[in-house]
């Protein structure tokens, strides 16, 4: 895991795992609103999330992992996190939040646990730890941003 100490991570659901990210590798959090829409989409991409003055492509972690074109939401206050990557900036859609922790330690064999996960997300899973109880795991945006710009 990259966060540093004392950096606050945000934890959050997303296609049904428990994942965090360091806070600083968020830009934003926004309503999934307007989704524009690709007639060849790539595997897990929703469309292009439009927000203030430019689009940002988003992601569908569940439909990524099981390798197949992501729905629309058909409910209302959907949100995403906006998140700047060196090859680019991508959105994740997000099934809740559950709020910012101080960073925790490295769970022993968290890349183990990973193999838990399905295989088309492991390449995007940086270990895991223990919050609120529960087992989560270090989602590296950078990681996914280059994972879905070879695929895409």
């Amino acid at each position: 895991m990259s966060a540093e100490p004392g950096t606050r991570i945000l934890s959050f659901a997303a296609g049904g795992f428990p994942l965090f990210t360091p806070i600083t590798a968020v830009e934003r959090v926004v309503e999934e609103l307007e989704v524009i829409r690709l007639p060849f989409a790539a595997h897990g991409l929703v469309g292009l999330l439009p927000h203030e003055d430019q689009t940002t492509p988003l992601y569908d972690l569940e439909a990524f992992a099981a390798g197949h074109r992501a729905a629309l939401r058909d409910q209302d206050f959907a949100l995403a996190a906006v998140m700047p990557t060196p090859v680019g900036r991508v959105a994740i859609r997000l099934d809740r939040l559950a709020g910012l922790f101080p960073a925790g330690d490295p769970l022993p064999g968290g890349e183990g646990a990973a193999a838990a996960l399905p295989e088309r997300l492991r390449p995007c899973i940086g270990g895991a730890t223990h919050l609120e109880g529960l087992v989560a795991f270090y989602f590296a945006s950078d990681l996914f941003a280059e994972l879905v710009s070879v695929e895409g």
